[in-house]
């Protein structure tokens, strides 16, 4: 990875699509800059392979006593999450690396249980506005 304007850029991508820019949160854009400031640019990141970083995770979170998920979770999580929050599937298909939003839908969109009951609520308040207070059956 190498910096390019406040951005870490990955080489090696499945397709075209998967080359993207993804901002970060500003308060760990400082951390990042101090773990690679005596790093190259032909440095990766962490100088870890991609299985020493899921391992390091692992111990991370079994030390901490976190639940476990593993990484391809969390992009499950992510995608859910920014659909559930309504980003528009433009934005989310385009930071989940894909080139149509056909997978986002197909394969990300997980309903989560805390959105559902918000929908639920919202069709139960409309119906008992449409219907009046009266329980009656008629």
């Amino acid at each position: 990875m190498q910096s390019e304007n406040k951005e870490w850029v990955t080489k090696g991508t499945k397709t075209n699509s998967g080359k993207r820019t993804l901002s970060i949160p500003e308060y760990i854009y400082p951390t990042i800059l101090d773990a690679t400031k005596d790093k190259s640019k032909e440095d990766s990141l962490t100088g870890m392979t991609p299985s020493a970083i899921s391992s390091a995770y692992n111990r991370l979170l079994e030390n901490s006593g976190v639940t476990r998920y593993n990484f391809h979770s969390l992009r499950h999580y992510y995608a859910s999450m920014m659909l559930a929050n309504n980003v528009p599937s433009k934005y989310a298909v385009r930071r989940m690396g894909h080139a149509t939003d056909d997978m986002l839908k197909r394969v990300y969109q997980h309903i989560m249980s805390e959105k559902d009951n918000e929908v639920t609520d919202v069709i139960n308040e409309y119906l008992n506005n449409a219907f009046g207070g009266d329980k009656s059956y008629r």
